[in-house]
Formats: structure tokens, sequence, C-alpha cells
């Protein structure tokens, strides 16, 4: 195999930490520096092309991977607080397991990932996208889901304590047995989703959207009560509103009848 030039792998200070003339690019120079034990938090790899790399268990605290390819990667129990994922593709990556404390992942492709008991707390996910998802008993305390796409996604015993899903799409997604306390789901699209046994004391359901969601949770069926009197209230307002507007255009004829005489 012939390696026509030296790898260099940077942190985000521009000091190189690692380099080597026997890989043929980033993905396998990244590869090796795990392997040889490098230290590799706080690594520079924005845009890089790490389609299915191997990082098991590797240490990229702090570490830079905006808009970086992460596709099929395997990153189970991988140190990643703080690292930048910001427009990044980990389409169908394995992350079972990840600590991804306060990490950046505004906009970042996570269809199909594993997330299941990755640590996600404070995690900024704003606008991310995580249709068919497995975040089965991850921890998402805190973390800000706003506007992101949650189609099917799994949270089965997920904790969603204080989370921000406002105008999330979790359409047909599981929350079964969840803990969304003192979450915010305020215009969140819930269509079809399963809350059976989710905890949602103190959570924020204004203008939440349950048509059709499977759920004996007493606080949804008590929304959904609310809702059907405030309809059931609105329509009454209507209908009164078009009795007196017809009234008082049967009065106002009337009158001109009247004078007309």
């Amino acid at each position: 195999m012939l390696f026509n030039k030296i790898i260099e792998l940077k942190d985000t200070d521009g000091r190189i930490v690692f380099s080597s003339e026997k890989t043929n690019n980033i993905k396998e120079c990244l590869e090796l520096a795990i392997e040889s034990g490098v230290t590799t938090d706080c690594l520079d790899l924005r845009g890089a092309d790490l389609e299915r790399v191997n990082l098991k268990g590797a240490d990229l605290k702090g570490a830079n991977l905006e808009s970086a390819n992460l596709k099929y990667a395997k990153l189970e129990g991988a140190r990643l607080e703080g690292a930048k994922f910001k427009g990044a593709n980990l389409k169908g990556a394995n992350l079972e397991g990840a600590n991804l404390n306060y990490a950046k992942l505004e906009g970042a492709n996570l269809e199909s990932a594993n997330l299941e008991s990755a640590n996600l707390r404070w995690a900024k996910l704003e606008g991310a996208k995580l249709k068919k998802a497995n975040l089965k008993l991850a921890y998402l305390e805190g973390a800000n889901l706003k506007g992101a796409t949650l189609w099917y996604a799994d949270f089965t015993e997920a904790n969603l304590k204080e989370a921000n899903l406002k105008g999330a799409n979790l359409e047909r997604a599981n929350l079964e047995r969840a803990s969304l306390k003192w979450a915010n789901l305020e215009g969140a699209n819930l269509k079809e989703a399963n809350f059976e046994g989710t905890r949602l004391l103190g959570a924020n359901l204004e203008g939440a959207d349950f048509t059709n969601v499977k759920t004996s949770t007493p606080e949804i069926i008590q929304k959904l009560q609310e809702e059907a009197e405030k309809a059931e209230e609105a329509k009454k307002v209507a209908n009164a509103t078009k009795i007196a507007n017809a009234q008082a255009m049967i009065k106002a004829a009337a009158m001109n009848s009247k004078h007309g005489k």
C-alpha cells in the first residue's frame, strides 16, 4: 500500500497532536491515534469524512466535529462531553452508552442512530433529525430539542426531565414510561404517540397536538378533556355570535323597511 503524505491530527488550538505516514486518510489516522493511546480530546475534525469509523470508548471531549460525516460510526461508550456536532451526519451511528453531556448537536442528522442509555444531559439538539432513533433509557435531562424531528423515535423509559421540546415533531414516537416532568411540550406534534405510563408532572402541554395518542396518563386525559371543553365553548360562542348578527340584520332590515314607508 502506498502512503502519499503525512496525515496530521490537530487540536482546536491548531497544535499537532498526532501524525502518521502509515495512513491514507483522516479516518485511519484517528483510529491509529486511538489505538496508540494518544490523547484525543479537543481535536479539530470539522468536515472530516469519518464514515464507519471505529471510535468505541474513545475520549473526544470538547472535539469539534461540525459538519463531519459520521454515518454508521461506532461510538459506543465514547466520551463526547461538550463536543460540537452542529450539522454533522450521524445517521445510523452507534452511540450506545456514550457521554454527550453538554454536546452541541444543533441541526445534526441522527436518523436511526442508536443512543440507548446515552447521556445527553443539557445537550443542544435544536432542529436535530432523530427520526427512528433509539433513545431507550437515555438521559436527556435539560436537553434542548426545540423544533427537532423525532418521528417514530423510541424514548422508552428515557429521562426527559426539564427538556425543551417546544415545537418538536414527535408523531408516532414511543414515550412509554418516560419521564417528562417539568418538560416543555408547547406546540409539539404528538399525533399517535405512545404515552402509556409517561410521567408529566408540571409539564407544559400548551398547544400540543394529542390527536389519537395512546395513553392512560392522567395529565393528558385531563388536557384532552380541557381542550374538548374549550372547543365546545368556542362553538357555543360562535353560534351565539351568528344568532346575534342575524338578529341585528333582521332588526336593521325592519328599520329600513319602516323608514321606506
